[in-house]
C-alpha cells in the first residue's frame, strides 16, 4: 500500500545521501521486495515495484558488491516484464549503472538497444534519448550491433522518434565521429538490415533468433532504402565512391563468384 511505497521512495532517497551507510537490513528488505516477473500487475503491485526498482538502482550506484550482485537480474527483468512502466524505470537504472559502472553494464548494449524497438512508443523514445547521452558522453562505444540497431530507430513508425533519431545520429552523433561513423558502416547495413548471416566478416555479432528478428527490415525495402539514403546523403563524393567500389566487391562480386 501507499505505506510501502513510501518507505521504500524514502529508503531510496537516503541511499543517495553522501556518508549515509543504509543498514544492512534495510537493503535486504528492499531486495526481497523486488519481484521479477513475466506476469501482469495490477496497478498498486505495478507502482510499489516501479519504487522498488529505483530504490535499488539507488543503493547500487552506492553500493558496487550491490550492484554487481543486482545488474543481471535487472537485465532480466528489463528483458521479460510486459510492463512499459517498469521497462522505462529499468532503463533509467541501467543507464545510470553504465555511469557508475561501466564496464558492468557496457557488454549488455545490446539487451539495452533492444528497447529500440519496444512494442511503447513512450519506452522507444526514451531508450532512444538514454543510448544517445551515453554515446555523447562516450560511456558506450559503438560496439557490436549497436550502430544497426540505432538505424532501425531512424525508420520508426513513429514520426515523432525517427525525427528525434535523425537529428541525435546525422546531426550530433555522426559529427562527432568526424563525419566517419555513415561511411564506416554502410556497407555492412546492407548485410544487416537484410538479415543476411552468410558473409564471413559482416553480420556476425552474437544475437538471439528473437532480437535478430526483432531489429530486422528484411521484408521492408522501402525502410531499407530510406536508411541508405539518410546514410549517403552523410557521405562526402569520395566516401561515396569507396561505397560503391566496396559495395560492388562485397556484393556484385562475390554473387558473381557464387560466394553469396
Amino acid at each position: 500500500g501507499d505505506r510501502e511505497v513510501n518507505a521504500v521512495f524514502l529508503a531510496g532517497a537516503l541511499a543517495m545521501v553522501a556518508g549515509v551507510a543504509l543498514p544492512t537490513r534495510l537493503v535486504n528488505t528492499v531486495q526481497a521486495l523486488f519481484e521479477p516477473s513475466g506476469r501482469e500487475m495490477a496497478p498498486a503491485e505495478q507502482l510499489l515495484q516501479g519504487h522498488v526498482i529505483s530504490a535499488l538502482g539507488k543503493m547500487c550506484l552506492a553500493d558496487p558488491p550491490l550492484a554487481k550482485k543486482s545488474a543481471a537480474l535487472l537485465l532480466r527483468e528489463l528483458w521479460q516484464t510486459p510492463s512499459p512502466v517498469l521497462r522505462n524505470n529499468l532503463l533509467v537504472v541501467l543507464a545510470d549503472l553504465c555511469v557508475r559502472y561501466t564496464s558492468l553494464i557496457d557488454p549488455h548494449m545490446p539487451m539495452i538497444a533492444s528497447c529500440l524497438r519496444d512494442p511503447n512508443d513512450v519506452v522507444r523514445q526514451h531508450a532512444l534519448v538514454l543510448i544517445t547521452r551515453l554515446l555523447c558522453t562516450e560511456y558506450v562505444k559503438w560496439k557490436g550491433p549497436l550502430f544497426f540497431r540505432y538505424l532501425v530507430a531512424l525508420v520508426d513508425d513513429c514520426p515523432v522518434i525517427s525525427q528525434q533519431a535523425r537529428h541525435c545520429l546525422l546531426r550530433v552523433l555522426h559529427p562527432k565521429s568526424g563525419n566517419h561513423l555513415c561511411h564506416a558502416h554502410l556497407v555492412e547495413a546492407v548485410f544487416v538490415l537484410n538479415g543476411y548471416e552468410g558473409h564471413p566478416v559482416y553480420n556476425k555479432f552474437p544475437s538471439t533468433p528473437e532480437e535478430t528478428a526483432r531489429f530486422s527490415l528484411a521484408g521492408d525495402q522501402r525502410k531499407r532504402r530510406e536508411v541508405y539514403a539518410l546514410l549517403l546523403g552523410e557521405c562526402t563524393d569520395e566516401q561515396r565512391f569507396q561505397a560503391t567500389s566496396k559495395l560492388c566487391e562485397e556484393i556484385l562480386g562475390a554473387v558473381a563468384d557464387g560466394a553469396l
